[in-house]
């Protein structure tokens, strides 16, 4: 995932799903007097109307999705300081405002496995809004150029061409002012030249596509190779599953810093609190990874998974199987990222190896033989995410273990599920009821054949 307590993407009102605001979002323009905007859906290619009052009032990025590798010991924790991934979630609430399009597949009562074939077909890239005008924000600070994706009473959000979000005080600007130029990401050399700029003096700034590394060290050749790995394995797994990614809009940058001690300062700096056992976050904000590099850190697995971890993150969302911006369940967010931790999905020719992420497996051995307990925490995943501050242990392990019995004995259902929640509504609002509803439609509503075909799946895995 991307962070740890850092509850992500849980947005029940718009002000709370704009927490989850994601670079994908690529316009929006304002109604002047009606408090409306207008936001571009860059996957379905529509213009969305919402109405949106104030900005959320924890700097909507605050999470920013850090995975802090705890003792083998002791249960694992994420910060709960998140940007895409958000604080404590609001109480369920039944009442939306948008219910998702039903779907037309016929749910599995029983649960029991069946396999589906589904061709594989190549990734179709998705509609970007590239011809939007830019906008130009007169500050004291200086000027702000790109598309506002967000309009609130008391601030504005604008997706700048090197694919972060710039949050801007109302009461800071001074003048807006439309420029007569289209809307274009930033080329490879400019956000080199910032990011050389910004780090300064002893980091090298390297371009191994679609990779920029900042880096002190040489540490971007052995990630670079692992990373790479990963993106093409994601990709035969989008491609098996008939799921569409659109094309990478932006560079994805990694910085990756020298020690423990330099990535705190980094985080610090940057407003995002992070424990102290964190080795890496990946930011919806910046849409950078951060990680830090040691003589041993390829050497320990733990430290790999982690960066790997936040590594599927940043695809998932850079490819559109997620959006930021809309209220992604966290247990799918979550236990998505955790697949790719395994080796089995690490690369695309690992398909003999072990599908268990190693930090999950003794957690989710217990939990298949604690049906019960099983089955309290899944009825509650499926409609919030409480869990993952109740019990983050027990809660990232069954995002894991049902993501993969879900994609595993039911793929064609689980592709059509993303599809789905892919398709969340900007800013639109995303209760428990909601959330059941999208899951029902998919998957049935019996959870007590669903905890126990979990479980059963669970203890089968070798």
């Amino acid at each position: 995932m991307s962070s740890h307590p850092n509850t992500p993407f849980r947005a029940s009102t718009p002000a709370r799903a704009a927490n989850n605001l994601f670079v994908l979002i690529l316009g929006a323009i304002a109604l002047p007097g009606a408090g409306i905007t207008l936001f571009y859906h860059p996957l379905t290619g529509a213009w969305i109307r919402h109405k949106l009052t104030q900005s959320p009032s924890n700097d909507g990025f605050q999470n920013e999705l850090p995975l802090t590798p705890s003792d083998p010991s002791s249960p694992s924790e994420r910060e709960s300081n998140p940007s895409p991934h958000e604080r404590s979630g609001p109480p369920i609430d039944s009442t939306t405002t948008s219910s998702p399009e039903r779907l037309v597949s016929t749910p599995s009562p029983d649960f029991e496995s069946q396999p589906v074939t589904i061709p594989p077909t190549e990734t179709t890239p998705v509609r970007t809004a590239s011809q939007l005008p830019v906008l130009r924000i007169q500050t004291r600070f200086g000027a702000i150029d790109g598309i506002p994706i967000a309009r609130f009473s008391d601030e504005v959000w604008v997706l700048q061409k090197n694919g972060a979000i710039q949050q801007t005080p109302v009461k800071e600007i001074t003048n807006e002012l439309v420029l007569e130029k289209a809307f274009a990401p930033a080329p490879v050399s400019e956000m080199a030249t910032n990011l050389r700029q910004e780090f300064g003096a002893g980091f090298q700034v390297r371009w191994e596509q679609p990779y920029l590394f900042v880096t002190r060290t040489n540490g971007s050749a052995f990630w670079g190779e692992k990373f790479r790995s990963l993106q093409a394995s994601m990709k035969q797994f989008c491609r098996n599953y008939g799921l569409a990614t659109r094309e990478l809009t932006f560079p994805l940058v990694a910085v990756i810093l020298g020690s423990q001690l330099e990535f705190q300062q980094y985080c610090r700096t940057h407003g995002i609190a992070v424990p102290e056992t964190c080795v890496g976050i990946y930011s919806q904000k910046s849409n950078r990874i951060v990680l830090f590099d040691t003589p041993k850190s390829g050497e320990s697995q733990h430290t790999v998974d982690t960066i790997c971890h936040e590594a599927a993150h940043q695809l998932a969302f850079n490819y559109g199987l997620h959006q930021r911006c809309a209220a992604t369940p966290l247990w799918l967010a979550e236990g998505f990222a955790t697949m790719f931790e395994a080796p089995r999905y690490a690369e695309p020719t690992n398909v003999h190896l072990s599908p268990w992420p190693s930090e999950r497996k003794v957690a989710c051995k217990r939990l298949a033989k604690e049906p019960a307990q099983t089955k309290r925490i899944l009825e509650s995943l499926l409609r919030n995410d409480n869990p993952f501050e109740q019990s983050p242990d027990d809660a990232y392990a069954l995002a894991w273990g049902l993501t993969h019995f879900l994609s595993t004995t039911h793929p064609k259902n689980f592709a059509q599920y993303l599809r789905c929640v892919g398709q969340l509504e900007p800013f639109g609002e995303s209760g428990a009821a909601v959330r059941w509803e999208m899951f029902q439609q998919s998957f049935g509503s019996d959870t007590t054949k669903l905890t126990l075909a979990l479980t059963k799946h669970l203890e089968s895995l070798r």
